[in-house]
Protein backbone atom coordinates (compact mmCIF):
# COMPACT_ATOMS: atom_id res chain seq x y z
CA UNK A 1 0.00 0.00 0.00
CA UNK A 2 1.11 2.95 -1.29
CA UNK A 3 0.93 6.90 0.95
CA UNK A 4 0.64 9.76 -0.30
CA UNK A 5 0.91 13.26 1.37
CA UNK A 6 2.51 12.97 4.42
CA UNK A 7 3.72 10.08 4.23
CA UNK A 8 3.49 6.60 6.10
CA UNK A 9 1.58 6.60 9.64
CA UNK A 10 4.62 5.28 11.28
CA UNK A 11 6.92 8.02 10.04
CA UNK A 12 4.71 10.90 11.25
CA UNK A 13 4.29 8.82 14.74
CA UNK A 14 8.47 8.88 15.01
CA UNK A 15 8.77 12.67 14.22
CA UNK A 16 5.82 12.94 17.10
CA UNK A 17 7.77 11.55 19.33
CA UNK A 18 10.76 13.07 18.71
CA UNK A 19 9.07 16.70 19.07
CA UNK A 20 7.69 15.58 22.29
CA UNK A 21 10.72 14.18 23.44
CA UNK A 22 12.38 17.29 22.19
CA UNK A 23 9.69 19.95 24.02
CA UNK A 24 10.32 17.87 27.19
CA UNK A 25 13.90 18.09 27.20
CA UNK A 26 13.41 22.08 26.67
CA UNK A 27 11.66 22.60 29.30
CA UNK A 28 13.74 20.87 31.38
CA UNK A 29 16.71 22.77 30.34
CA UNK A 30 14.27 25.95 31.24
CA UNK A 31 13.81 24.88 34.74
CA UNK A 32 10.55 25.04 34.86
CA UNK A 33 9.17 22.30 36.88
CA UNK A 34 6.16 21.20 38.97
CA UNK A 35 5.86 20.13 42.83
CA UNK A 36 3.73 18.12 44.32
CA UNK A 37 1.55 19.49 47.23
CA UNK A 38 2.69 18.78 50.47
CA UNK A 39 0.25 18.10 53.37
CA UNK A 40 1.44 17.81 57.07
CA UNK A 41 0.38 18.20 60.57
CA UNK A 42 3.01 21.02 61.56
CA UNK A 43 5.77 23.25 59.43
CA UNK A 44 9.09 21.86 61.11
CA UNK A 45 11.96 20.35 59.47
CA UNK A 46 15.40 21.53 58.21
CA UNK A 47 16.99 22.78 55.33
CA UNK A 48 20.04 21.40 53.22
CA UNK A 49 22.29 20.90 51.21
CA UNK A 50 23.00 18.12 48.09
CA UNK A 51 27.29 17.52 48.18
CA UNK A 52 29.30 14.76 46.68
CA UNK A 53 29.68 13.51 50.15
CA UNK A 54 25.80 13.74 51.50
CA UNK A 55 23.78 16.44 53.18
CA UNK A 56 25.08 19.33 54.67
CA UNK A 57 22.50 21.56 56.89
CA UNK A 58 22.27 24.81 55.53
CA UNK A 59 22.26 28.27 58.11
CA UNK A 60 20.89 31.80 58.19
CA UNK A 61 18.01 30.08 55.84
CA UNK A 62 15.13 32.08 55.95
CA UNK A 63 11.92 30.56 56.24
CA UNK A 64 8.43 32.07 55.55
CA UNK A 65 4.79 31.07 55.78
CA UNK A 66 2.46 33.43 53.43
CA UNK A 67 -1.25 33.62 53.40
CA UNK A 68 -2.24 31.40 49.95
CA UNK A 69 -5.27 33.85 48.72
CA UNK A 70 -4.66 35.48 45.19
CA UNK A 71 -5.20 38.65 45.99
CA UNK A 72 -2.82 38.83 48.91
CA UNK A 73 0.01 36.62 50.20
CA UNK A 74 0.63 38.43 53.86
CA UNK A 75 3.72 36.16 55.51
CA UNK A 76 1.88 34.41 58.69
CA UNK A 77 4.86 33.39 60.49
CA UNK A 78 8.95 33.34 59.71
CA UNK A 79 12.22 32.51 61.27
CA UNK A 80 15.94 31.73 60.28
CA UNK A 81 17.80 28.46 60.51
CA UNK A 82 20.23 28.09 62.88
CA UNK A 83 23.60 25.96 62.42
CA UNK A 84 21.38 22.54 62.31
CA UNK A 85 19.46 23.93 59.37
CA UNK A 86 16.62 23.16 61.74
CA UNK A 87 13.35 25.52 61.39
CA UNK A 88 9.58 25.20 63.41
CA UNK A 89 6.68 27.63 62.63
CA UNK A 90 4.34 27.08 65.89
CA UNK A 91 0.74 27.18 66.60
CA UNK A 92 -0.27 27.13 62.43
CA UNK A 93 -3.85 26.24 61.44
CA UNK A 94 -4.98 24.10 59.03
CA UNK A 95 -5.47 25.79 55.57
CA UNK A 96 -3.40 26.25 52.76
CA UNK A 97 -0.46 28.07 52.97
CA UNK A 98 2.96 29.01 50.37
CA UNK A 99 6.23 27.87 52.26
CA UNK A 100 8.96 30.35 50.88
CA UNK A 101 12.70 29.16 51.56
CA UNK A 102 15.17 31.08 50.05
CA UNK A 103 19.26 32.24 51.13
CA UNK A 104 19.50 36.04 49.63
CA UNK A 105 19.42 35.54 46.44
CA UNK A 106 22.59 33.05 46.21
CA UNK A 107 20.79 29.54 46.12
CA UNK A 108 17.26 28.30 44.06
CA UNK A 109 14.74 29.48 46.36
CA UNK A 110 11.46 26.76 47.45
CA UNK A 111 8.59 28.15 47.12
CA UNK A 112 5.44 26.10 47.06
CA UNK A 113 1.82 25.46 48.29
CA UNK A 114 1.67 23.53 51.43
CA UNK A 115 -1.27 22.06 53.45
CA UNK A 116 -1.28 22.05 57.12
CA UNK A 117 -4.27 19.56 58.69
CA UNK A 118 -5.55 18.97 62.16
CA UNK A 119 -2.15 16.61 64.12
CA UNK A 120 -5.75 15.81 66.62
CA UNK A 121 -3.31 16.51 69.45
CA UNK A 122 -1.13 13.72 68.14
CA UNK A 123 2.72 14.74 67.64
CA UNK A 124 3.80 14.82 63.74
CA UNK A 125 6.00 11.49 62.68
CA UNK A 126 7.54 13.07 59.74
CA UNK A 127 9.27 15.69 59.10
CA UNK A 128 9.93 18.57 55.79
CA UNK A 129 13.50 18.50 54.55
CA UNK A 130 13.75 21.12 51.83
CA UNK A 131 17.16 21.06 49.66
CA UNK A 132 18.29 24.07 48.50
CA UNK A 133 20.42 23.43 45.08
CA UNK A 134 22.29 25.65 43.10
CA UNK A 135 22.53 23.14 40.14
CA UNK A 136 20.49 24.82 36.71
CA UNK A 137 20.93 21.77 34.84
CA UNK A 138 18.33 20.49 37.26
CA UNK A 139 14.68 20.78 37.45
CA UNK A 140 13.80 23.72 39.99
CA UNK A 141 17.36 24.49 40.03
CA UNK A 142 18.03 21.63 42.13
CA UNK A 143 15.85 22.78 44.87
CA UNK A 144 12.84 20.56 46.49
CA UNK A 145 10.94 20.13 49.29
CA UNK A 146 9.68 15.73 50.48
CA UNK A 147 8.95 14.45 54.00
CA UNK A 148 10.82 12.40 55.78
CA UNK A 149 10.07 10.15 58.87
CA UNK A 150 11.77 11.81 61.62
CA UNK A 151 14.62 10.68 63.52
Amino acid sequence: MKYRGWGNPFSILLIGIFAFVGCLHKVKAQGVCVREMLTVSSISGKVVSQFNSGEAPLYDIAVELLEDRRDKKRVIAKMTTGNDGVFNLRKIKPGSYILRVSYKGVLAPYDDRIRVVSSKGKESKSEIVVTLGADFNKPCGGTYAELRKKK
